[in-house]
């Protein structure tokens, strides 16, 4: 996961997220050059290309990857899902949103078909849509994104995973734009719980929804709990200040 800042005309909001910008992979880094197909050879010489900043040549490796996928007697959805939020994630690192939008939607199509509804596969790719809604100011599109991805890794998981808690804080940052702060408050306190629960109150994840949870405070007029939530995250800060960017598990970071 990484930690990123969301700026709005009042103040700089701290969100957890799995993997903004995550190219997904169907093979570990360190797998045999002579054992990986044609596909994943596209998928990795475009995710080379794209680190590069090389984003016309990336576009055509992972173009070319979607029609690999499509190639066979069958369409191999899982691969096609792939290919095409990785395509997606070029295409909205060279400003062509409309594109990127209808790319991602066709992943999520493709994904469902292979691994149903409910499969954990398509979080990342929701959290990449989410992320261009936002960057787009598409409050409501982006809100539908992330409750999707909450109901999901929910359902995937035991309760009280710190997965969560990031997707929880996700939804509030969306929600918080759309002035629904009683919703928002309600949100970062079950991620607080989570995150508390798992690894104790000091741990510098737990700085993060601190200073979201006091933000809201602050524009509800409740200026004595909004001092001491910030008072804490500043403290959880200072005893471990080469940890205040660190992330949650990133069990979802390669797919």
């Amino acid at each position: 996961m990484t930690v990123y800042q969301v700026k709005n005309s009042k103040k700089t909001w701290i969100g957890l997220l799995f993997i903004v910008s995550s190219f997904l992979f169907a093979l570990s880094a360190h797998a045999d050059p002579a054992q990986k197909s044609k596909w994943q050879e596209l998928i990795d010489t475009g995710t080379d290309a794209y680190k590069r900043k090389e984003y016309a040549l990336a576009e055509r490796y992972f173009t070319d990857a979607v029609k690999e996928s499509q190639s066979g007697e069958t369409i191999n959805n899982a691969h096609l899902g792939t290919s095409l939020n990785n395509l997606g994630l070029i295409l909205e690192a060279e400003g062509k949103n409309n594109e990127a939008v209808s790319t991602f939607r066709r992943a999520l199509e493709a994904k469902e078909q292979a691994v149903g509804a409910n499969g954990i596969d398509l979080v990342p790719t929701l959290n990449n849509l989410a992320v261009l809604y936002r960057q787009m100011s598409d409050w409501p599109q982006a809100e539908n994104c992330y409750r999707q991805a909450l109901s999901i890794t929910e359902k995937n998981n035991v309760p009280n995973h710190p997965s969560i808690a990031v997707c929880l804080n996700n939804l509030a940052i969306v929600l918080r734009q759309e002035r629904k702060l009683t919703e928002v408050e309600s949100l970062l306190k079950q991620a607080l719980s989570i995150l508390e629960s798992t690894y104790g109150k000091n741990h510098p994840s737990m700085a993060v929804i601190l200073n979201n949870l006091a933000d809201v405070y602050q524009e509800e007029g409740k200026i004595d709990e909004a001092r001491k939530l910030y008072e804490q995250s500043l403290a959880i800060r200072k005893a471990s200040p080469g940890h205040f960017y660190w992330c949650l598990d990133g069990r979802a970071k390669y797919q």
